[in-house]
């Protein structure tokens, strides 16, 4: 169970207060949410579209957890993502008994409506997770989450039928291809 001792926000305006959603169009609101992270070294983003949005929540929503192998600082690990709250996930450190989150990743869906875009946020919690590391886990998330070959071979599988999960050949796997 992930321990919540952090703040993230939870709203475009919590991030930009004077964007006016409604009369923004969509490619300001992506340039404006990516620039405004630029210098920002605790915190990435991306942009994904509402089409993507809609199967990535779908698919957490029958497979809420999976296992995202990373090096931080030349040492190989395992998180594991946990939902927090709605459109919110923690990675924490599968050997860590305390279960520290070191990132938070949040999606930012008031203007899939609208504008057909959903912006992301990851939060950098852990100090010795760096930026194009988190670039990488917000990545590999989207991509597990949204290829269907990916989500059906790994994702499913360790959600439902956990038995016949390699967890060994994946972890190896992956450091190979990575």
């Amino acid at each position: 169970m992930i321990k919540r001792l952090f703040s993230y926000p939870k709203k475009i305006l919590d991030v930009i207060p004077s964007l006016p959603l409604q009369t923004t169009p969509a490619e300001t609101i992506m340039a404006l949410w990516h620039n405004i992270h630029l210098e920002n070294q605790k915190a990435v983003v991306k942009t994904i579209s509402k089409l993507q949005y809609q199967i990535i929540i779908n698919r957490i929503s029958v497979c809420p957890t999976f296992l995202f192998p990373v090096s931080i600082k030349s040492n190989k690990i395992t998180l594991i993502s946990e939902k927090i709250e709605e459109k919110c996930w923690g990675f924490s450190n599968i050997e860590d008994e305390d279960s520290n989150v070191i990132m938070i990743l949040r999606m930012f869906d008031e203007v899939a409506q609208d504008k057909l875009i959903v912006p992301m946020r990851g939060d950098i919690i852990d100090e010795n997770l760096v930026k194009k590391d988190a670039e990488f886990i917000m990545q590999q998330f989207i991509d597990y989450y949204f290829d269907e070959e990916l989500f059906e071979k790994y994702v499913k599988v360790f959600n439902h039928n956990f038995e016949e999960f390699d967890y060994k050949g994946f972890i190896e796997g992956y450091f190979q291809n990575n």
